[in-house]
């Protein structure tokens, strides 16, 4: 058996499954054929949970064998009433617990989110860590990733108002930005990118007035995102930490 431990004593009745099949099925493979998806979908369930696996099916007569041998290694119990992690029980005997992520995790995965350009995604986890500047930069590096797929002969001016709804949201993100949500490098990252996108967008005067600020160097750099890897058609132009 599973960890070497002897079958626990419990009954069909006590788990309320008086009258269901519970003896061995034998194997037919024209009959099963599908059992071979269903168990790589289970291992991939079993493996990849965090806290807790909950298995449902509404067909007593179906799960009732499943259940009960999963009841009979000490695996699981059956819950018929509100699902809760019990103290001595699930988060003992099961290894379970009721940990949350904290910030530093989905910090961590943010940045991962980042690497893979998924800007969506790491908005959200930003968010959840309480990094709301980030979120809201990861967000606007979205719309530049939405307008970079669209056709520019034939929706050119959806293209132009994300480039500028995603300038200006870089642009006051970088202003506006607490000091502990983001360093100096981010905000200068920033605003590059928000040149680089109301250029796009055919605000001259305002990439201008960025490029300014942030010095000649910083201008080129800006000019340059416009085009190259990297800019308005790639990834950050830096990975946030």
């Amino acid at each position: 058996m599973p960890f070497g431990k002897p079958l626990a004593p419990v009954s069909a009745s006590e788990l309320g499954f008086s009258g269901a099949r519970l003896d061995v099925l034998n194997f037919d493979e024209t009959q099963h054929k599908l059992l071979c998806e269903e168990l790589k979908h289970l291992y991939t369930a079993v493996t990849r949970a965090k806290n807790a696996v909950v298995f449902f099916d509404s067909s007593p007569q179906a799960h009732a064998p499943f259940y009960y041998y999963l009841a009979r290694l000490g695996l699981a119990r059956v819950v018929t009433g509100q699902l809760k992690l019990e103290e001595g029980k699930d988060l003992h005997q099961l290894g379970l617990s009721k940990s949350k992520s904290t910030p530093a995790d989905w910090i961590r995965r943010a940045q991962t989110m980042v690497r893979t350009a998924n800007f969506d995604a790491a908005a959200t986890c930003f968010r959840k860590a309480g990094n709301s500047s980030r979120a809201q930069a990861c967000q606007a590096q979205a719309k530049l990733q939405a307008a970079a797929e669209l056709d520019e002969d034939q929706e050119e001016a959806k293209a132009q108002a994300l480039r500028f709804e995603a300038g200006y949201t870089l642009l006051g993100t970088a202003v506006n930005a607490p000091p502990h949500e983001a360093d100096a490098a981010e905000r200068r990252d920033w605003l590059l990118l928000a040149a680089a996108a109301l250029k796009a967008a055919g605000q001259e005067a305002a990439a201008q007035q960025i490029s300014a600020a942030l010095g000649n160097v910083a201008g080129r750099a800006a000019q340059a995102a416009v085009a190259g890897p990297g800019g308005l058609r790639g990834g950050p132009v830096r990975s946030m930490t």
